[in-house]
């Protein structure tokens, strides 16, 4: 294949998540489109066309019936049932609307999808049924297509049905990548071709950041960074959120997921005030990752902690602007530690060498496979089910002593990440077989 100019991501992609923007962006970076004027089309949360720079977003509702319930409130396993029966029969369902709909609407989505270089699913761990769907609709419209930066769905309840179709679509794909050891394991434990499944790095970590003039050209305009740097402080860029994943096992004695919420925030507050205790030298900032609506804003749950926090107000900063991802990420190079909870701030740290530690739960196998195992930081994880405040006290500062040892580990790994990274571009557009890759 040549250089790709069109791509299509064929999954839910809401960009009120950065980590979400950054997957496709790091997608782009991967495949050279930044630099050739990729077109790039994803599905998306809103119920018409949104367009963010070379991005376009149709409405997932209009492919994906699974998600659709999801987004309305519906009967999601009676959906999800019936969609999984209709693909053991060989139907696509709604998905093949994403390739031919004798909706007018569809008319634009029916062409990028035609135009189309390559066809990718399965990025940020939403590998599931419908995913399997829209790789046959591809295949029968022969196109190149396959699963890139992926964790995978399990099914309880349909696990016989389901474990056939993840076993059917890794036949039909040209190239399988996912980000996850655990997902990876379990696509060999089910029986799929083993030849055809790669461990890779998330693509996030291709992503780009902005460029340093211009992060350094932001934060100099910004008060509280001139403040931090004129006082000689380690500037710590923080994400805190308030998703089930770090809700349920660390606070599960809570009776509801508000009280839970109330717990986690006691939590950090006891944690951020006796790091900035121990550590006059540090000032955190706090970055809103991603501003979804309602209790998952990271924005209103920084601005939660800030309301309780005993610190001196001029120890921390909660951070407004609603930024890029790469100018984020450009942030986070800048920094001299990161504290996170998102797991693609992390990442993103991982990925220009900033040391870090994540404070998450021994159950989010997700942050524990891509930072935790793949990139050697295990020692950084810090679960909150087994750690009281001041013992994660104490992990942190360790690390911010340690920090220059967690840089030159990053360093070598990164480096085997660019050469994974590019490897698997390769094998994404054609240029290297997928034997080779």
């Amino acid at each position: 294949m040549a250089q790709p100019k069109k791509i299509f991501v064929a999954d839910f992609v809401p960009f009120s998540n950065k980590g979400e923007e950054a997957i496709i962006r790091g997608i782009e970076d991967m495949l050279g489109g930044a630099a050739a004027g990729m077109e790039i089309a994803v599905l998306g949360e809103e119920d018409r066309t949104v367009r963010c720079g070379n991005v376009t977003a149709f409405p997932c509702r209009w492919v994906y019936p699974i998600q659709t319930a999801k987004l309305d409130g519906g009967n999601v396993l009676r959906t999800l049932t019936m969609q999984a029966l209709k693909q053991r029969l060989g139907l696509s369902g709604g998905v093949s609307r994403i390739a031919r709909s004798s909706n007018p609407e569809h008319a634009e989505m029916n062409r990028m999808f035609r135009d189309a270089d390559v066809i990718l699913v399965g990025h940020d761990g939403i590998f599931n049924v419908e995913s399997c769907a829209m790789i046959h609709v591809a295949r029968k419209a022969g196109k190149r297509v396959g699963i890139l930066g992926a964790g995978v769905k399990t099914y309880r309840k349909l696990g016989v049905l389901s474990k056939r179709l993840y076993r059917k679509a890794v036949d039909e794909s040209n190239f399988t990548y996912f980000r996850e050891r655990g997902a990876y394991d379990y696509m060999r434990r089910i029986g799929c071709d083993e030849g055809k499944l790669r461990l890779a790095p998330d693509p996030a970590f291709a992503m780009t950041p902005t460029p340093a003039e211009e992060v350094q050209a932001f934060l100099n305009a910004q008060p509280w960074y001139a403040k931090a740097r004129q006082a000689g402080k380690l500037v710590v860029p923080t994400t805190v959120c308030q998703k089930d994943i770090v809700l349920d096992r660390p606070f599960a004695r809570a009776g509801s997921v508000e009280q839970r919420r109330k717990l986690h925030t006691q939590y950090l507050k006891a944690v951020f005030d006796g790091l900035l205790s121990r550590r006059p030298d540090v000032f955190v900032v706090f970055l809103p990752h991603s501003i979804e609506p309602g209790p998952r804003n990271d924005l209103k749950a920084a601005q939660d902690l800030a309301a309780v926090l005993e610190a001196p107000p001029d120890s921390y900063h909660v951070m407004e602007d609603d930024l890029s991802p790469r100018m984020f990420k450009g942030i986070i190079r800048e920094g001299d530690f990161l504290i996170g909870q998102r797991a693609h701030s992390l990442i993103g740290s991982a990925s220009v060498t900033t040391p870090l530690v994540a404070l998450i739960a021994s159950n989010d196998r997700r942050t524990h496979d891509i930072i935790g195992d793949m990139a050697g930081c295990e020692e950084q994880m810090l679960n909150m089910d087994e750690l009281d405040p001041p013992a994660a006290v104490e992990r942190i500062v360790a690390a911010i002593d340690g920090r220059d040892a967690i840089r030159t580990h990053l360093e070598r790994r990164m480096a085997e990440f660019r050469r994974a990274l590019t490897d698997a571009a390769m094998v994404v557009k054609g240029e290297k077989s997928y034997a080779e890759g």
